[in-house]
């Protein structure tokens, strides 16, 4: 694979990534006091809770993998070469 391909391949995991687990942490500084986030002793309610925001904490970061998966099938037909453009002073 040449060079810039690995370059945007690596541009596209990245940022989808970083999408993810952003909003992932939104969520639990939002909602975290639910499940006890943060918290060493949890009541029975908030292992509930947490049980459930785990799967679907689960269910998020794997979109996010199906996501990236599917953005670099997108791209790896595509002939890429990045453009530099140099300036003289």
């Amino acid at each position: 694979m040449h060079k810039d391909k690995r370059y945007l391949n690596r541009c596209i995991t990245t940022t989808v990534k970083t999408v993810g687990v952003g909003a992932i942490q939104a969520i639990e500084e939002e909602f975290g006091e639910l499940w006890g986030f943060g918290s060493e002793e949890k009541t029975k309610e908030e292992q509930e809770i947490e049980a459930k925001w785990m799967v679907l904490r689960n269910r998020i970061l794997q979109r996010v993998e199906d996501s990236i998966d599917i953005a670099l099938d997108n791209v790896a037909p595509l002939n890429v070469k990045r453009v530099f453009y140099y300036h003289k002073f």
